[in-house]
């Protein structure tokens, strides 16, 4: 037996027989080598990189992979890798391919670790800084975030506001995402003071003073939202000795630097001028259509003397609605030194309005032919502004003179009416019919209120 190392392929042998006298004779044949080793291949080691800037994930092109190690009995023909465009947070895979030139392959997978380090973004809400008037109520605004890769996240908070001093206060945001990056955002809290203090005057403004005595100023106090009590200076002067007005001015200022003024007029004055009031004359309206009442206008009283200003206070005041009848109103005049006058006039609403009369049938009609007649049976209603129960009035369109009544709202009555009949009415037996009223023509209803007031008569 030959051996012989033959390449990888196709190798043909050839054979020579030859004898002892010379004669040769020879053949062929083919070996044939397959190559059926595949290559060696080993990956490169596993990668951890951080996401890019502002992304959840990495571009395949951002990621450095390194290179495999590779050989083969024959020869590396390529080395491929299959991968993904864009790696996302978390760990990928990368096959690796190695191919000989006989079709031998080999693979291997190397592991691509993405790591989350863009940290949320946090919004606040509301203004920053945020200004909050002294004394007042703080509601924080808050903040929203929102991360690349986990979208919203919880927001906390921390930091005080003292709502009562003044000053400047920092309130810090946080929020953190799954893979534990932290961010933080600040709010500034102004807590100023922008109201000036209230000045209250100790005793009257304006104030009198009788001339030739000696005059002590009541003073004033001043009240600040924030600082609490503040204190007051006064300017201007009063001469006791000279009648006339004077203005003494007193200013306070907070801690902030607003400052209020208050003015108080004295009157100086010598002598006490009389102080007089005349009401106007007794005002007549008449009532407000459908109502029991009207509102009335009058004019204002006529003061004269007093001391300093003077105030007119009327009661029911103009523009008061009035019920019908006679309505007194008061009037005081008070002035500056207490000194007061009063007087008195009459609003008197008139009840001008008359009742609405009406009949309701409570059975149909009944004709007679003798004598010919219509009997009617029928309620009576009359509705009034003021009175509740004004008088109903009963007669026929051709029955002069003739009136059957008064008759009250709610009452029955029996009507008998024809061309040739005596007017006339009389109470039945039946408990529950008030009158049977004869007449001519057709029946004729009016009504009076307790005021005088009549309708006109319908039919």
């Amino acid at each position: 037996m030959f051996r012989r190392n033959f390449p990888v392929g196709t190798n043909i042998v050839s054979c020579t027989a030859t004898d002892s006298a010379g004669n040769a004779a020879t053949c062929s044949f083919k070996v044939t080598v397959q190559d059926r080793e595949p290559p060696v291949l080993v990956c490169p080691p596993d990668v951890t990189v951080n996401t890019d800037p502002g992304q959840c994930g990495v571009a395949f092109n951002h990621v450095s992979l390194g290179a495999p190690s590779v050989s083969d009995n024959c020869g590396v023909a390529s080395v491929v890798v299959r991968t993904r465009i864009r790696f996302g947070v978390g760990t990928s895979t990368v096959t690796w391919v190695a191919t000989d030139g006989n079709g031998n392959g080999a693979q291997c997978l190397q592991k691509v670790t993405v790591v989350d380090v863009e940290p949320p973004v946090i919004t606040l809400v509301g203004a920053n800084p945020l200004a909050v008037e002294c004394h007042t109520t703080f509601t924080d605004p808050g903040a929203t975030a929102d991360d690349i890769c986990a979208g919203a996240v919880a927001v906390t908070s921390s930091g005080n506001v003292d709502v009562n001093t003044p000053g400047s206060y920092t309130i810090t945001y946080s929020a953190t995402d799954p893979s534990g990056n932290t961010a933080t955002a600040t709010r500034t809290v102004n807590v100023v003071d922008s109201v000036a203090p209230i000045i209250a005057l100790n005793g009257a403004n304006p104030l009198i003073v009788p001339c030739h005595v000696p005059f002590t100023d009541p003073g004033a106090t001043a009240t600040d939202a924030c600082a609490g009590s503040v204190s007051v200076s006064a300017s201007g002067t009063v001469d006791v000795n000279t009648p006339g007005d004077y203005a003494l001015t007193y200013s306070a200022t907070d801690p902030s630097g607003n400052t209020a003024t208050a003015t108080r007029t004295v009157s100086v004055v010598c002598g006490t001028p009389t102080l007089a009031i005349t009401c106007p004359p007794d005002v007549n309206v008449s009532n407000d259509p459908g109502q029991c009442s009207a509102v009335a206008n009058y004019p204002a009283p006529v003061v004269s003397g007093g001391i300093g200003s003077v105030t007119v206070v009327c009661n029911p005041p103009s523009g008061s609605s009035f019920p019908v009848g006679t309505n007194v109103v008061n009037c005081t005049a008070t002035d500056s030194a207490g000194n007061t006058a009063t007087c008195s006039f009459n609003v008197v609403v008139n009840d001008t309005e008359a009742p609405v009369p009406s009949m309701v049938a409570t059975a149909p009609p009944v004709r007679y032919q003798n004598p010919p007649r219509v009997v009617n049976r029928v309620q009576l209603f009359a509705t009034d502004n003021c009175d509740p129960d004004p008088f109903i009035y009963i007669g026929g369109s051709q029955s002069q003179g003739f009136v059957a009544g008064p008759f009250h709202r709610g009452d029955k009555v029996t009507l008998i009416h024809g061309p040739n009949l005596t007017p006339g009415s009389r109470k039945p037996r039946d408990p529950n019919i008030a009158a049977e009223i004869t007449f001519n023509g057709d029946p004729l209803i009016w009504s009076a209120d307790s005021a005088g007031n009549v309708s006109a008569k319908v039919r």
